[in-house]
């Protein structure tokens, strides 16, 4: 289970969001992620009813309720605008060889400017380890994403600790670049 929340913007225009990632056999994977916003609350869950199929219910201010179910790739990934969706790509992405590539599919949900649904592709080549000085010496796997939808694409470079946690991530597209990086509590740097 995966836990995950993030805070942006300033006060008074704060956003909250937050995420809950079940992942685990293919069978019993869910997501729950809200958000709390200016404009209003929302509330959207996805979950496998079996290896192809996932059912999807939102409820966002402002938009009537979704309710629908998808066919889907056996692998596809859930997603969120929250770096840790990719924390479940660890299982496809830990077997890459320095210089090789994989797509996976990935069906999430998008805040900006407004909720949607998104089916994008992510064509995924790992690259050279990076070393992080900072914490005792670990290595860090290093991968370039291209990520395609309907209605665009962007370019990105995913950073993966040995427990397959996203320590950063940066990507650039139509709108500008975007920058996010995990933040380790002291105690774990010593």
């Amino acid at each position: 289970m995966i836990f995950a929340r993030s805070v942006v913007n300033a006060p008074p225009r704060t956003d909250v969001f937050s995420m809950r990632l079940q992942i685990g056999p293919s069978q019993s994977e869910s997501m729950l992620f809200e958000s709390d916003r200016l404009e209003g609350r929302g509330k959207a869950e996805m979950w496998r009813e079996n290896l192809r199929t996932i059912g999807i219910k939102a409820k966002v201010r402002g938009q009537e309720e979704i309710q629908l179910k998808k066919s889907i790739a056996e692998d596809a990934l859930f997603g969120c605008p929250l770096i840790s969706t990719y924390v479940a790509a660890n299982n496809s992405l830990r077997s890459l060889a320095v210089g090789q590539r994989t797509t996976l599919q990935m069906i999430r949900f998008e805040v900006d400017p407004e909720f949607e649904i998104v089916e994008a592709n992510l064509n995924i080549e790992r690259k050279d380890d990076v070393d992080k000085k900072e914490a005792n010496g670990k290595v860090l796997r290093r991968y370039t994403i291209k990520d395609t939808r309907r209605n665009g694409s962007y370019e990105g470079a995913l950073i993966m600790d040995e427990q397959g946690r996203p320590t950063s991530f940066e990507s650039a597209g139509q709108m500008g670049s975007f920058q996010t990086k995990l933040i380790e509590p002291f105690s774990t740097l010593r």
